[in-house]
């Protein structure tokens, strides 16, 4: 150093290097600790235990929100710890597990934002492997939500949990970071069920398809009515193309024709059969040549079509199965009129046309249906449609965020609607415990019987 002058000050290269190097060695010790506290997670211990344990860590109960949610998403309780650079996240779930329900510890996130992206992933990774052996590099995308974007996937077998960690490139990731996801095997597997049984939807086309063969067991004796409901059975199944309207529209007034032809309660199949090849019929655009004439002389018939903007189509009413409800209420078609009817929600308007609260009609008719035929072969159709309408009110009376439900219009009788929509999944679970139905039952029980939301919303109509 030469006399009467100080130190050089570091160049800027120098000082970029200086400060990777420090903050390698913080990634270190932050990785290192992050991997030990992996390490050390007790999986599925109770939310009451573990925020006993952790009394200052905030919590939020799960709050129900339009959009399905699959059994790995709806988590009953999160808790958070934010500090310099890092975020981690605990979330508890109620799945369907044997003995008394309870939020158990089922996975963990956390998010490392840090200046150097690549010095903390090696870091980490090293650490990880220190503890769980080599990672295996994820070549193919990950099926979790946002995958698309994650790069540089890792992934360690972890006993009954799984490790990720990850680069998420989404523009919803800012600050850049690197992400780690820990999942117990629990809603793992609680997903992959959900994934393989049958949506709302595919409830409502397996009752069709279960009168579908009735129907044509029972008109066996008309062939030509029994290939035009193989022909629309096909249509629904993605085996059949769809047929030109007027050619559907003919076909329907044959069957018509039929019904009227028929005696006494021979005519509820022909009815029932003409209201699935009605609801076939498919007519795109408002303006379509020649149907406004069609569809005026089907409405003397008792058979309307409105226009639907948003699938630019005219929809069928299903006018028909209040029709053969009110006429032949003591036939099993009868029945079966009515079940669909309820599935649907009970209004067959389109668009919403009796209000956004379905399951208010859900409710009120298929209770009194179930208390005055307790010997339905239907009954756990009819008690699902109710469960699920009661567990929708229950649902929206818990709504956070949601563009199109507001909670407070939901409070009055909403415990009702859970004790309601208990008994009915219970009894579901009795009476036919290898359904699909009872499968549903299973998944939402122990969160209505803890008085958690769910995310139904079956019997919530919106048309937008």
């Amino acid at each position: 150093m030469r006399p009467g002058r100080g130190p050089h000050p570091p160049s800027a290269a120098a000082l970029a290097v200086l400060v990777v190097v420090c903050w390698a060695g913080i990634a270190g010790a932050t990785t290192g600790e992050l991997a030990q506290e992996i390490a050390g997670i007790r999986w599925q211990a109770t939310y009451a235990e573990w925020s006993a344990a952790h009394p200052s860590l905030p919590c939020v109960e799960f709050r129900s929100a339009s959009g399905s949610l699959l059994p790995d998403e709806e988590w009953s309780y999160r808790c958070e710890r934010s500090r310099a650079g890092r975020v981690d996240e605990w979330f508890f779930y109620v799945l369907d597990t044997p003995g008394a329900p309870a939020a158990r510890l089922a996975q963990f996130r956390s998010r490392l934002t840090t200046p150097n992206l690549p010095a903390t992933l090696a870091a980490l990774t090293r650490d990880l492997a220190g503890r769980f052996g080599s990672a295996e590099i994820v070549r193919d995308t990950v099926a979790e939500r946002g995958a698309a974007f994650w790069k540089d996937v890792h992934r360690w077998a972890a006993g009954q949990a799984a490790i990720l960690v990850y680069r998420d490139t989404s523009q919803s990731a800012m600050p850049p970071s690197i992400d780690v996801l820990v999942r117990h095997r629990s809603p793992v597997d609680a997903r992959q069920r959900a994934e393989s049984a049958p949506d709302g939807l595919a409830w409502l086309e397996r009752s069709e398809a279960a009168l579908d063969a009735e129907l044509r067991r029972a008109l066996g004796d008309q062939p030509d009515v029994v290939a035009l409901l193989a022909r629309v059975r096909g249509l629904y199944e993605g085996t059949e193309p769809a047929r030109p309207w007027p050619e559907m529209t003919a076909a329907l007034e044959r069957v018509l024709d039929g019904a009227e032809r028929a005696a006494g309660a021979r005519r509820a199949p022909w009815r029932l059969a003409a209201d699935l090849i009605a609801n076939s019929i498919q007519v795109l655009g408002e303006n379509v040549p020649g149907w406004d004439g069609k569809r005026a002389a089907l409405a003397k018939r008792g058979l309307h079509w409105d226009w639907s903007p948003l699938g630019a189509t005219w929809s069928y009413r299903r006018d028909l199965l209040p029709r053969v409800w009110k006429e032949f209420p003591a036939t099993p078609w009868g029945e079966w009129a009515f079940v669909l009817r309820l599935q649907r929600g009970w209004d067959t308007g389109v668009g919403c046309a009796g209000g956004p609260d379905e399951f208010r009609g859900v409710i009120r008719e298929g209770e009194r249906f179930l208390a005055t035929r307790p010997r339905t072969p239907h009954r756990v159709r009819g008690l699902f449609a109710v469960a699920l309408a009661h567990e929708t009110w229950w649902s929206l009376a818990h709504a956070e965020g949601d563009t199109y439900a507001d909670a407070k219009d939901y409070q009055t009788g909403r415990d009702a609607a859970r004790r309601r929509a208990i008994s009915a999944y219970d009894e579901i679970a009795r009476l036919a415990p290898a359904s699909d139905e009872a499968y549903h039952a299973r998944r939402v029980l122990g969160r209505l019987r803890l008085g958690l939301a769910t995310n139904e919303r079956t019997f919530f109509c919106v048309y937008d």
